[in-house]
Protein backbone atom coordinates (compact mmCIF):
# COMPACT_ATOMS: atom_id res chain seq x y z
CA UNK A 1 0.00 0.00 0.00
CA UNK A 2 1.02 3.53 -0.41
CA UNK A 3 1.77 4.52 3.29
CA UNK A 4 1.60 8.39 2.94
CA UNK A 5 -0.92 9.26 0.00
CA UNK A 6 -3.50 9.86 1.89
CA UNK A 7 -2.25 12.49 3.55
CA UNK A 8 0.12 14.45 0.58
CA UNK A 9 -2.15 16.91 0.01
CA UNK A 10 -4.77 17.53 2.10
CA UNK A 11 -3.82 21.03 3.13
CA UNK A 12 -5.36 22.01 -0.46
CA UNK A 13 -8.65 20.44 0.40
CA UNK A 14 -9.23 24.02 2.04
CA UNK A 15 -9.28 25.73 -1.41
CA UNK A 16 -12.82 26.40 -3.00
CA UNK A 17 -11.72 27.12 -6.79
CA UNK A 18 -11.96 24.76 -9.07
CA UNK A 19 -8.33 25.38 -10.51
CA UNK A 20 -6.68 24.59 -6.88
CA UNK A 21 -8.90 21.53 -6.49
CA UNK A 22 -7.90 20.23 -9.67
CA UNK A 23 -4.52 20.62 -8.35
CA UNK A 24 -5.11 19.17 -5.16
CA UNK A 25 -6.53 15.58 -6.84
CA UNK A 26 -3.07 15.64 -9.30
CA UNK A 27 -0.86 16.36 -6.55
CA UNK A 28 -2.55 12.71 -4.76
CA UNK A 29 -2.57 11.04 -8.39
CA UNK A 30 1.15 11.83 -8.68
CA UNK A 31 2.23 10.26 -4.51
CA UNK A 32 -0.10 7.69 -5.33
CA UNK A 33 2.64 6.31 -8.30
CA UNK A 34 5.85 7.67 -5.90
CA UNK A 35 5.68 6.00 -2.56
CA UNK A 36 7.19 2.91 -1.00
CA UNK A 37 5.03 -0.32 -1.28
CA UNK A 38 4.10 -2.49 1.37
CA UNK A 39 1.89 -4.93 2.14
CA UNK A 40 -0.09 -3.37 5.59
CA UNK A 41 -0.94 -7.57 7.37
CA UNK A 42 3.19 -7.97 6.35
CA UNK A 43 4.04 -5.24 8.73
CA UNK A 44 5.70 -5.36 12.36
CA UNK A 45 4.22 -3.51 14.67
CA UNK A 46 7.14 -1.64 15.72
CA UNK A 47 8.80 -1.15 12.06
CA UNK A 48 8.97 2.01 10.36
CA UNK A 49 6.17 1.88 7.80
CA UNK A 50 3.46 1.06 10.76
CA UNK A 51 4.61 3.88 12.44
CA UNK A 52 4.24 6.25 9.35
CA UNK A 53 0.93 4.35 8.71
CA UNK A 54 -0.14 4.99 11.74
CA UNK A 55 1.00 9.01 12.04
CA UNK A 56 -0.55 9.39 8.63
CA UNK A 57 -3.61 7.81 10.40
CA UNK A 58 -3.86 9.99 13.15
CA UNK A 59 -3.00 12.99 10.36
CA UNK A 60 -6.64 11.40 8.43
CA UNK A 61 -8.27 11.65 11.52
CA UNK A 62 -7.37 15.34 12.35
CA UNK A 63 -5.57 13.89 15.84
CA UNK A 64 -3.27 17.06 14.82
CA UNK A 65 -1.28 16.85 18.38
CA UNK A 66 -1.19 13.40 18.29
CA UNK A 67 -0.01 13.23 14.42
CA UNK A 68 2.13 15.97 14.89
CA UNK A 69 4.03 13.49 17.90
CA UNK A 70 4.04 10.68 15.48
CA UNK A 71 5.62 12.33 12.48
CA UNK A 72 8.57 13.91 14.77
CA UNK A 73 8.99 10.00 16.29
CA UNK A 74 9.00 8.15 12.33
CA UNK A 75 11.60 10.97 11.91
CA UNK A 76 13.94 10.29 14.39
CA UNK A 77 13.58 6.45 14.11
CA UNK A 78 14.10 6.60 10.73
CA UNK A 79 17.30 8.76 11.04
CA UNK A 80 18.64 6.33 13.55
CA UNK A 81 17.83 3.45 11.32
CA UNK A 82 19.41 5.25 8.31
CA UNK A 83 16.19 5.00 6.18
CA UNK A 84 16.07 8.25 3.96
CA UNK A 85 12.96 7.48 2.51
CA UNK A 86 11.35 6.57 5.50
CA UNK A 87 12.90 10.42 6.93
CA UNK A 88 12.02 12.09 3.90
CA UNK A 89 8.38 11.07 3.47
CA UNK A 90 7.83 11.88 7.34
CA UNK A 91 8.96 15.74 6.26
CA UNK A 92 6.34 15.83 3.93
CA UNK A 93 3.89 14.62 6.06
CA UNK A 94 4.75 16.72 8.88
CA UNK A 95 5.13 19.84 5.95
CA UNK A 96 1.69 18.99 5.06
CA UNK A 97 -0.12 19.10 8.60
CA UNK A 98 1.14 22.29 9.15
CA UNK A 99 -0.14 23.44 5.20
CA UNK A 100 -3.68 22.03 6.09
CA UNK A 101 -4.05 25.07 8.49
CA UNK A 102 -2.10 27.37 6.05
CA UNK A 103 1.10 27.37 8.46
CA UNK A 104 3.12 28.33 5.06
CA UNK A 105 6.56 29.06 6.40
CA UNK A 106 6.53 26.26 8.45
CA UNK A 107 4.77 24.03 5.78
CA UNK A 108 7.59 24.68 3.25
CA UNK A 109 10.42 24.59 5.42
CA UNK A 110 9.32 20.63 6.25
CA UNK A 111 9.13 20.38 2.28
CA UNK A 112 12.32 21.98 1.35
CA UNK A 113 14.07 20.03 4.06
CA UNK A 114 12.70 17.07 2.06
CA UNK A 115 13.69 18.39 -0.83
CA UNK A 116 17.63 18.59 0.34
CA UNK A 117 17.76 15.19 1.46
CA UNK A 118 16.36 14.08 -2.12
CA UNK A 119 18.70 16.01 -3.85
CA UNK A 120 21.47 15.25 -2.08
CA UNK A 121 21.05 11.59 -2.22
CA UNK A 122 19.60 11.33 -5.49
CA UNK A 123 16.04 10.24 -5.39
CA UNK A 124 14.64 10.88 -8.26
CA UNK A 125 11.58 9.56 -7.34
CA UNK A 126 10.74 11.05 -4.29
CA UNK A 127 11.90 14.51 -5.60
CA UNK A 128 9.16 14.58 -8.57
CA UNK A 129 6.66 14.70 -5.85
CA UNK A 130 8.47 16.89 -3.44
CA UNK A 131 8.80 19.59 -6.12
CA UNK A 132 4.95 19.10 -7.84
CA UNK A 133 3.91 19.71 -3.63
CA UNK A 134 5.92 22.64 -3.25
CA UNK A 135 4.72 24.16 -6.64
CA UNK A 136 1.01 23.18 -5.54
CA UNK A 137 1.00 25.48 -2.17
CA UNK A 138 2.71 28.12 -4.34
CA UNK A 139 -0.26 28.13 -6.68
CA UNK A 140 -2.75 27.87 -4.03
CA UNK A 141 -1.14 30.95 -2.52
CA UNK A 142 -1.25 33.24 -5.85
CA UNK A 143 2.99 33.04 -6.42
CA UNK A 144 2.30 31.68 -9.91
CA UNK A 145 6.18 32.20 -11.17
CA UNK A 146 7.31 29.87 -8.16
CA UNK A 147 4.61 27.53 -9.12
CA UNK A 148 5.58 27.63 -12.84
CA UNK A 149 9.72 27.07 -11.47
CA UNK A 150 8.69 24.01 -9.88
CA UNK A 151 6.50 22.33 -12.14
CA UNK A 152 8.92 22.64 -14.70
CA UNK A 153 11.07 20.54 -12.50
CA UNK A 154 8.69 17.85 -11.70
CA UNK A 155 7.92 17.84 -15.45
CA UNK A 156 11.39 17.63 -16.66
CA UNK A 157 13.02 15.04 -14.24
CA UNK A 158 9.59 13.01 -15.33
CA UNK A 159 10.39 13.23 -18.67
CA UNK A 160 13.91 11.77 -17.47
CA UNK A 161 12.27 8.88 -15.99
CA UNK A 162 9.96 8.41 -18.89
CA UNK A 163 6.96 8.74 -15.87
CA UNK A 164 4.67 9.74 -19.14
CA UNK A 165 1.45 9.36 -17.22
CA UNK A 166 3.15 11.58 -14.13
CA UNK A 167 4.43 14.02 -17.30
CA UNK A 168 0.86 14.33 -18.33
CA UNK A 169 -0.38 15.42 -14.82
CA UNK A 170 2.71 17.73 -14.82
CA UNK A 171 1.52 19.58 -18.14
CA UNK A 172 -1.86 20.14 -16.91
CA UNK A 173 -0.60 21.37 -13.83
CA UNK A 174 1.43 23.95 -15.77
CA UNK A 175 -1.26 24.50 -18.16
CA UNK A 176 -3.63 25.99 -15.16
CA UNK A 177 -0.84 28.03 -13.81
CA UNK A 178 -0.53 29.82 -17.51
CA UNK A 179 -4.26 30.19 -17.21
CA UNK A 180 -3.62 32.06 -13.66
CA UNK A 181 -1.29 34.19 -15.73
CA UNK A 182 -3.52 35.04 -18.56
CA UNK A 183 -0.44 33.36 -20.96
CA UNK A 184 -3.61 31.41 -22.79
CA UNK A 185 -1.36 30.26 -25.76
CA UNK A 186 1.01 28.57 -23.36
CA UNK A 187 -1.44 26.87 -21.45
CA UNK A 188 -3.68 25.49 -24.35
CA UNK A 189 -0.08 24.28 -25.47
CA UNK A 190 0.37 22.37 -22.35
CA UNK A 191 -3.17 20.77 -22.39
CA UNK A 192 -2.36 19.51 -25.90
CA UNK A 193 0.51 17.65 -25.02
CA UNK A 194 -1.27 16.45 -21.58
CA UNK A 195 -4.09 15.60 -23.87
CA UNK A 196 -2.25 13.26 -26.44
CA UNK A 197 -0.84 11.26 -23.39
CA UNK A 198 -3.98 10.90 -21.62
CA UNK A 199 -5.52 9.31 -25.13
CA UNK A 200 -2.84 7.00 -25.66
CA UNK A 201 -3.46 5.45 -22.17
CA UNK A 202 -6.82 6.20 -23.14
CA UNK A 203 -7.31 7.90 -19.68
CA UNK A 204 -11.58 9.14 -19.58
CA UNK A 205 -11.33 10.81 -17.06
CA UNK A 206 -8.41 12.96 -17.51
CA UNK A 207 -9.30 13.39 -21.06
CA UNK A 208 -12.13 15.06 -19.88
CA UNK A 209 -10.65 17.20 -17.30
CA UNK A 210 -8.57 18.38 -19.90
CA UNK A 211 -10.74 19.19 -22.45
CA UNK A 212 -12.38 21.16 -20.14
CA UNK A 213 -9.24 23.03 -18.96
CA UNK A 214 -9.01 23.89 -22.75
CA UNK A 215 -12.63 24.85 -22.54
CA UNK A 216 -12.15 27.44 -19.96
CA UNK A 217 -8.91 29.16 -21.88
CA UNK A 218 -11.44 29.62 -24.82
CA UNK A 219 -14.15 31.16 -22.65
CA UNK A 220 -11.25 33.25 -20.75
CA UNK A 221 -10.67 34.58 -24.72
CA UNK A 222 -14.12 34.84 -25.49
CA UNK A 223 -13.95 32.37 -27.85
CA UNK A 224 -17.34 30.67 -26.70
CA UNK A 225 -18.05 28.39 -29.82
CA UNK A 226 -15.32 26.65 -29.42
CA UNK A 227 -15.39 26.64 -25.35
CA UNK A 228 -18.73 25.11 -25.61
CA UNK A 229 -17.70 22.15 -28.18
CA UNK A 230 -14.91 21.45 -25.69
CA UNK A 231 -17.35 21.65 -22.71
CA UNK A 232 -19.37 19.52 -24.52
CA UNK A 233 -17.05 17.26 -25.15
CA UNK A 234 -16.10 16.70 -21.71
CA UNK A 235 -19.48 16.52 -20.20
CA UNK A 236 -19.94 13.62 -22.49
CA UNK A 237 -16.95 11.85 -21.52
CA UNK A 238 -17.62 12.04 -17.70
CA UNK A 239 -21.35 10.73 -18.05
CA UNK A 240 -19.79 7.96 -19.00
CA UNK A 241 -17.75 7.11 -16.09
CA UNK A 242 -18.56 5.65 -13.12
CA UNK A 243 -16.85 8.80 -10.71
CA UNK A 244 -18.60 12.03 -11.54
CA UNK A 245 -16.32 14.04 -9.11
CA UNK A 246 -15.82 16.62 -12.29
CA UNK A 247 -19.69 16.87 -13.40
CA UNK A 248 -20.78 19.56 -11.59
CA UNK A 249 -18.30 21.92 -12.60
CA UNK A 250 -18.73 20.65 -15.97
CA UNK A 251 -22.30 21.13 -15.91
CA UNK A 252 -21.62 24.67 -14.52
CA UNK A 253 -18.83 25.78 -16.93
CA UNK A 254 -21.87 24.02 -20.08
CA UNK A 255 -24.48 26.57 -18.82
CA UNK A 256 -22.37 29.50 -18.83
CA UNK A 257 -21.40 29.58 -23.09
CA UNK A 258 -25.12 28.67 -22.93
CA UNK A 259 -25.82 31.97 -21.48
CA UNK A 260 -23.56 34.02 -23.66
CA UNK A 261 -25.39 32.17 -26.79
CA UNK A 262 -28.62 33.40 -25.40
CA UNK A 263 -30.22 29.54 -24.75
CA UNK A 264 -31.15 30.77 -21.24
CA UNK A 265 -33.39 27.96 -21.19
CA UNK A 266 -30.67 25.21 -21.28
CA UNK A 267 -28.04 27.31 -19.37
CA UNK A 268 -30.66 27.58 -16.35
CA UNK A 269 -31.23 23.68 -16.93
CA UNK A 270 -27.27 22.95 -16.81
CA UNK A 271 -26.82 25.74 -13.69
CA UNK A 272 -29.59 23.90 -11.90
CA UNK A 273 -27.73 20.61 -12.14
CA UNK A 274 -24.25 21.86 -10.64
CA UNK A 275 -26.44 23.72 -8.29
CA UNK A 276 -27.94 20.55 -7.08
CA UNK A 277 -24.39 18.80 -7.07
CA UNK A 278 -22.50 21.33 -4.96
CA UNK A 279 -25.43 21.40 -2.67
CA UNK A 280 -24.84 17.73 -1.88
CA UNK A 281 -20.73 18.44 -1.63
CA UNK A 282 -22.00 21.94 0.14
CA UNK A 283 -19.20 23.61 -1.57
CA UNK A 284 -20.27 27.18 -0.65
CA UNK A 285 -18.23 29.17 -3.12
CA UNK A 286 -19.75 27.22 -6.17
CA UNK A 287 -23.13 27.42 -4.82
CA UNK A 288 -22.77 31.08 -4.69
CA UNK A 289 -21.42 31.56 -8.34
CA UNK A 290 -24.27 29.03 -9.41
CA UNK A 291 -26.54 31.43 -7.67
CA UNK A 292 -24.92 34.51 -9.10
CA UNK A 293 -25.51 32.84 -12.78
CA UNK A 294 -29.06 31.71 -11.92
CA UNK A 295 -29.97 35.17 -11.17
CA UNK A 296 -28.71 36.78 -14.60
CA UNK A 297 -30.02 33.97 -16.38
CA UNK A 298 -33.33 34.72 -15.29
CA UNK A 299 -32.86 38.16 -15.93
CA UNK A 300 -32.03 37.77 -19.51
CA UNK A 301 -35.12 35.70 -19.52
CA UNK A 302 -37.12 38.52 -18.20
CA UNK A 303 -38.34 36.27 -15.19
CA UNK A 304 -38.01 39.04 -12.82
CA UNK A 305 -39.68 36.87 -9.76
CA UNK A 306 -37.40 33.93 -9.89
CA UNK A 307 -34.29 36.37 -10.33
CA UNK A 308 -35.12 38.57 -7.45
CA UNK A 309 -35.00 34.86 -5.87
CA UNK A 310 -31.76 33.58 -7.24
CA UNK A 311 -30.11 37.50 -6.41
CA UNK A 312 -31.33 36.84 -2.46
CA UNK A 313 -30.30 33.04 -2.41
CA UNK A 314 -26.43 34.42 -3.52
CA UNK A 315 -26.66 36.88 -1.24
CA UNK A 316 -27.73 34.60 1.75
CA UNK A 317 -25.27 31.91 0.67
CA UNK A 318 -22.51 34.62 0.92
CA UNK A 319 -23.09 35.72 4.40
CA UNK A 320 -23.25 31.45 5.36
CA UNK A 321 -19.82 31.88 3.68
CA UNK A 322 -18.08 34.53 5.90
CA UNK A 323 -19.56 32.76 8.80
CA UNK A 324 -17.16 29.62 7.71
CA UNK A 325 -14.20 31.69 7.17
CA UNK A 326 -14.96 33.44 10.56
CA UNK A 327 -15.35 29.68 11.94
CA UNK A 328 -11.77 28.20 10.29
CA UNK A 329 -9.86 31.95 11.16
CA UNK A 330 -10.89 30.58 14.94
CA UNK A 331 -9.98 26.80 14.30
CA UNK A 332 -6.47 28.09 12.28
CA UNK A 333 -5.78 30.30 15.17
CA UNK A 334 -6.16 27.44 17.97
CA UNK A 335 -4.59 25.29 15.79
CA UNK A 336 -1.48 27.40 15.59
CA UNK A 337 -1.61 28.07 18.98
CA UNK A 338 -1.28 23.98 19.69
CA UNK A 339 1.62 24.14 17.33
CA UNK A 340 3.23 26.85 18.70
CA UNK A 341 2.68 25.14 22.32
CA UNK A 342 4.15 21.91 21.04
CA UNK A 343 7.06 23.03 19.97
CA UNK A 344 7.60 25.24 23.09
CA UNK A 345 7.16 22.11 25.13
CA UNK A 346 9.84 20.04 23.01
CA UNK A 347 12.26 22.84 23.53
CA UNK A 348 11.32 23.29 27.23
CA UNK A 349 12.18 18.95 27.41
CA UNK A 350 15.64 19.51 25.75
CA UNK A 351 17.07 22.42 27.97
CA UNK A 352 15.30 21.08 31.09
CA UNK A 353 18.17 19.31 32.68
CA UNK A 354 20.25 22.86 32.18
CA UNK A 355 18.33 25.84 32.87
CA UNK A 356 15.14 24.25 34.97
CA UNK A 357 14.37 27.55 36.49
CA UNK A 358 15.06 29.68 33.11
CA UNK A 359 12.96 27.92 31.09
CA UNK A 360 10.03 28.04 33.31
CA UNK A 361 10.42 31.63 33.74
CA UNK A 362 10.83 31.88 29.92
CA UNK A 363 7.85 29.36 29.22
CA UNK A 364 5.27 31.27 31.69
CA UNK A 365 6.36 34.37 29.81
CA UNK A 366 5.49 33.03 26.35
CA UNK A 367 2.29 32.01 27.28
CA UNK A 368 1.45 35.37 29.02
CA UNK A 369 2.58 37.18 25.07
CA UNK A 370 0.69 34.13 23.34
CA UNK A 371 -2.08 34.82 25.64
CA UNK A 372 -2.38 38.59 25.24
CA UNK A 373 -1.71 38.01 21.37
CA UNK A 374 -4.93 36.10 20.97
CA UNK A 375 -7.00 37.98 23.18
CA UNK A 376 -5.52 41.38 20.70
CA UNK A 377 -6.37 39.01 18.00
CA UNK A 378 -9.47 38.15 18.49
CA UNK A 379 -10.64 42.19 19.55
CA UNK A 380 -9.54 43.27 16.23
CA UNK A 381 -11.17 40.17 14.73
CA UNK A 382 -14.07 40.94 16.25
CA UNK A 383 -14.03 44.78 15.10
CA UNK A 384 -13.29 43.52 11.93
CA UNK A 385 -15.92 41.39 11.23
CA UNK A 386 -18.54 43.98 12.29
CA UNK A 387 -16.92 46.39 9.57
CA UNK A 388 -17.18 43.68 7.33
CA UNK A 389 -21.01 43.17 8.26
CA UNK A 390 -21.88 46.97 7.74
CA UNK A 391 -20.19 47.25 3.84
CA UNK A 392 -22.09 43.12 3.28
CA UNK A 393 -24.87 45.28 4.33
CA UNK A 394 -24.32 48.34 2.11
CA UNK A 395 -23.19 46.17 -0.79
CA UNK A 396 -26.36 43.97 -0.62
CA UNK A 397 -28.41 47.28 -0.96
CA UNK A 398 -26.20 48.89 -3.29
CA UNK A 399 -26.33 45.66 -5.80
CA UNK A 400 -30.66 45.75 -5.66
CA UNK A 401 -30.61 49.43 -6.83
CA UNK A 402 -27.19 48.20 -9.34
CA UNK A 403 -30.46 45.30 -10.06
CA UNK A 404 -33.23 47.76 -10.83
CA UNK A 405 -30.87 50.61 -12.73
CA UNK A 406 -29.67 47.48 -15.30
CA UNK A 407 -32.97 46.79 -15.66
CA UNK A 408 -34.40 49.59 -16.84
CA UNK A 409 -31.00 50.54 -18.71
CA UNK A 410 -31.55 47.08 -20.58
CA UNK A 411 -35.21 47.93 -21.47
CA UNK A 412 -34.71 51.35 -22.26
CA UNK A 413 -31.73 49.94 -25.01
CA UNK A 414 -34.33 47.16 -25.98
CA UNK A 415 -36.53 49.37 -27.39
CA UNK A 416 -34.55 51.44 -28.89
CA UNK A 417 -32.96 48.55 -30.50
CA UNK A 418 -36.16 47.39 -31.34
CA UNK A 419 -37.39 50.64 -33.03
CA UNK A 420 -34.57 51.41 -35.32
CA UNK A 421 -34.88 47.62 -36.65
CA UNK A 422 -38.75 48.03 -36.80
CA UNK A 423 -37.58 51.47 -38.97
CA UNK A 424 -34.74 49.04 -40.98
CA UNK A 425 -37.11 46.54 -41.97
CA UNK A 426 -39.68 49.63 -42.72
CA UNK A 427 -36.87 50.62 -45.16
CA UNK A 428 -36.32 47.62 -46.33
CA UNK A 429 -40.04 47.03 -46.98
CA UNK A 430 -40.71 50.13 -48.59
CA UNK A 431 -37.80 49.07 -51.02
CA UNK A 432 -39.56 45.96 -52.08
CA UNK A 433 -42.85 47.70 -52.45
CA UNK A 434 -41.32 50.44 -54.80
CA UNK A 435 -39.30 48.18 -57.08
CA UNK A 436 -42.44 45.90 -57.34
CA UNK A 437 -44.44 48.99 -58.29
CA UNK A 438 -41.47 49.79 -61.09
CA UNK A 439 -41.30 46.15 -61.99
CA UNK A 440 -44.77 46.22 -62.44
CA UNK A 441 -45.16 49.40 -64.41
CA UNK A 442 -42.07 48.02 -67.03
CA UNK A 443 -44.31 45.09 -67.44
CA UNK A 444 -47.56 47.09 -67.76
CA UNK A 445 -45.28 49.43 -70.36
CA UNK A 446 -44.51 46.18 -72.55
CA UNK A 447 -47.32 45.35 -73.44
CA UNK A 448 -48.49 48.81 -74.92
CA UNK A 449 -48.47 48.20 -79.11
CA UNK A 450 -45.97 50.96 -79.92
CA UNK A 451 -45.45 49.48 -83.55
CA UNK A 452 -45.73 52.10 -86.20
CA UNK A 453 -45.87 55.10 -83.57
CA UNK A 454 -42.33 55.80 -83.42
CA UNK A 455 -43.31 59.18 -81.03
CA UNK A 456 -45.43 56.80 -78.48
CA UNK A 457 -42.24 54.14 -78.63
CA UNK A 458 -39.67 56.57 -78.12
CA UNK A 459 -41.61 57.89 -74.82
CA UNK A 460 -42.31 54.49 -73.27
CA UNK A 461 -38.28 53.94 -73.87
CA UNK A 462 -37.66 56.96 -71.93
CA UNK A 463 -40.32 56.00 -68.92
CA UNK A 464 -38.70 52.61 -69.11
CA UNK A 465 -35.22 54.30 -69.14
CA UNK A 466 -36.76 56.65 -65.99
CA UNK A 467 -38.15 53.64 -63.86
CA UNK A 468 -34.59 51.54 -64.67
CA UNK A 469 -32.76 54.22 -62.77
CA UNK A 470 -34.88 54.40 -59.68
CA UNK A 471 -33.97 50.23 -59.85
CA UNK A 472 -30.92 51.49 -58.78
CA UNK A 473 -29.52 48.45 -56.67
CA UNK A 474 -26.29 49.98 -55.71
CA UNK A 475 -27.56 53.55 -54.61
CA UNK A 476 -30.86 51.94 -52.27
CA UNK A 477 -27.89 48.91 -50.38
CA UNK A 478 -25.79 52.55 -49.65
CA UNK A 479 -29.10 54.33 -48.16
CA UNK A 480 -29.76 51.57 -46.57
CA UNK A 481 -26.16 50.79 -45.05
CA UNK A 482 -26.09 54.25 -44.00
CA UNK A 483 -29.15 53.59 -41.91
CA UNK A 484 -28.08 50.35 -41.08
CA UNK A 485 -24.51 51.19 -39.59
CA UNK A 486 -26.00 53.76 -37.35
CA UNK A 487 -28.33 51.26 -35.64
CA UNK A 488 -25.60 48.25 -36.12
CA UNK A 489 -21.97 50.04 -35.42
CA UNK A 490 -19.11 47.84 -36.74
CA UNK A 491 -21.66 44.74 -37.70
CA UNK A 492 -19.76 44.33 -41.18
CA UNK A 493 -15.82 44.78 -39.82
CA UNK A 494 -16.51 42.19 -36.96
CA UNK A 495 -18.06 39.71 -39.44
CA UNK A 496 -15.38 40.59 -42.34
CA UNK A 497 -12.70 40.18 -39.62
CA UNK A 498 -13.75 36.32 -38.86
CA UNK A 499 -14.70 35.89 -42.80
CA UNK A 500 -12.12 38.16 -45.07
CA UNK A 501 -13.84 35.33 -47.70
CA UNK A 502 -17.21 37.25 -47.78
CA UNK A 503 -18.32 39.56 -50.41
CA UNK A 504 -19.85 42.86 -51.08
CA UNK A 505 -23.22 40.74 -52.06
CA UNK A 506 -22.70 38.04 -49.29
CA UNK A 507 -22.28 41.17 -46.50
CA UNK A 508 -25.85 42.49 -47.93
CA UNK A 509 -27.44 38.88 -47.22
CA UNK A 510 -26.53 39.19 -43.88
CA UNK A 511 -27.92 42.71 -43.42
CA UNK A 512 -31.44 41.82 -44.62
CA UNK A 513 -31.08 37.79 -42.60
CA UNK A 514 -30.40 40.13 -39.43
CA UNK A 515 -33.38 42.31 -39.68
CA UNK A 516 -35.64 38.92 -40.57
CA UNK A 517 -36.61 39.75 -44.13
CA UNK A 518 -37.41 36.65 -46.13
CA UNK A 519 -36.73 34.81 -48.90
CA UNK A 520 -39.24 36.81 -51.27
CA UNK A 521 -38.73 39.93 -49.46
CA UNK A 522 -35.02 40.21 -49.96
CA UNK A 523 -35.23 38.71 -53.91
CA UNK A 524 -37.39 41.59 -54.50
CA UNK A 525 -34.94 44.55 -53.03
CA UNK A 526 -32.04 42.87 -54.84
CA UNK A 527 -34.49 42.42 -58.28
CA UNK A 528 -33.48 38.52 -58.20
CA UNK A 529 -35.89 35.54 -58.05
CA UNK A 530 -36.74 33.83 -54.86
CA UNK A 531 -34.41 30.54 -55.68
CA UNK A 532 -31.47 32.82 -56.40
CA UNK A 533 -31.49 34.30 -52.98
CA UNK A 534 -31.42 30.61 -51.26
CA UNK A 535 -28.90 29.83 -53.62
CA UNK A 536 -26.99 32.85 -52.06
CA UNK A 537 -28.38 31.93 -48.40
CA UNK A 538 -26.73 28.47 -49.06
CA UNK A 539 -23.45 29.65 -50.58
CA UNK A 540 -23.06 32.46 -47.56
CA UNK A 541 -23.52 29.46 -44.79
CA UNK A 542 -20.70 27.61 -46.79
CA UNK A 543 -18.43 30.86 -46.12
CA UNK A 544 -19.96 30.76 -42.66
CA UNK A 545 -18.92 27.18 -41.92
CA UNK A 546 -21.87 26.49 -40.77
CA UNK A 547 -24.11 22.81 -40.35
CA UNK A 548 -27.02 21.76 -41.28
CA UNK A 549 -28.20 22.12 -37.94
CA UNK A 550 -26.51 25.74 -37.55
CA UNK A 551 -29.50 28.72 -37.40
CA UNK A 552 -26.90 31.52 -39.31
CA UNK A 553 -29.61 34.10 -38.02
CA UNK A 554 -27.93 32.77 -34.48
CA UNK A 555 -24.62 33.38 -35.46
CA UNK A 556 -25.42 36.56 -37.18
CA UNK A 557 -27.23 38.22 -33.90
CA UNK A 558 -23.89 37.11 -32.49
CA UNK A 559 -21.89 39.85 -34.34
CA UNK A 560 -24.92 41.94 -33.77
CA UNK A 561 -24.31 42.14 -29.95
CA UNK A 562 -19.89 41.49 -30.01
Amino acid sequence: MDVFKSNTSMYIWNSKSLTQVLLALIAILIFNCTGPQTDEADLQPDSLDSLLIDAVNASREKSFDVAFKKLNHVIEEAKEAGDLKTEIIGNINLGNLYLYYNSEEEGLSYLFYAQDLAEKNKLEGQLTSIYNNIAIVYSTNGKLELAEEYFNKALNLNKKLGARDKTAINLINLGIVMEELKEYSRANEFCLQALEIFEEYKDTVNISVVLNSIGNLYYNENKFEAANNHYKQALSLIKTQPVHLYLPSFNLNYGRTQYKFGNYDTAAIYIHRALDSFMVVKNTEEIIECYDWLAKTYEKSFDEENASLYYNSCIAWKDTLLAEKRSQWISETEMRYEFGKKEKEIEWLERRARQEKLIWGGSILALLIISTLLIYSFKVKNANLGQKNIILEKERELTQLEIVKNKLEQEKLRQELDMKNRELAAKALHLVNKNEMLNSMTSMLDKIDTHGEAKNADLVRNVKRTITQNINLDEQWEDFKVHFEEVHSNFFKKLITDYPVLSKTDLRLCAYLLINLDAKEIAQISNISPDSVRKRKQRLREKLNLSKDQDIRILLHHYERA
